[in-house]
């Protein structure tokens, strides 16, 4: 019983993390590998992204934080950079330009 609990865990982990992987994937290519606050865009952008990684200086954020009630999807996701991300925290903000 408790093998089984543990393969079943490692089968949910393993499928959340593709689904991140996918997720970030999608909102990156949507947001162009551009921070959507000021425009930063890293100076290399891989063919062939997969997903495993940030790229460059770029992170997900989420528009409304979860703690808030946000939710973990593209609506809610935008693609930032780290400066701009930090200097956000966790309020809640709209694109400012």
């Amino acid at each position: 019983m408790r093998k089984q609990n543990h393969r079943n865990y490692k089968n949910t982990f393993s499928n959340s993390v593709k689904w991140h992987r996918e997720l970030r994937i999608s909102v990156y290519q949507r947001d162009s590998f551009v921070c959507q606050d000021c425009g930063y865009t890293p100076d290399e952008i891989p063919q062939n992204y997969d997903g495993k990684f940030t790229v460059g200086n770029l992170v997900l954020d989420h528009i409304t934080p979860v703690i808030k009630g946000g939710t973990l999807d593209n609506l809610n996701l935008r693609t930032l950079c780290d400066p701009c991300n930090a200097r956000k925290g966790s309020t809640d903000s709209k694109v400012s330009n």
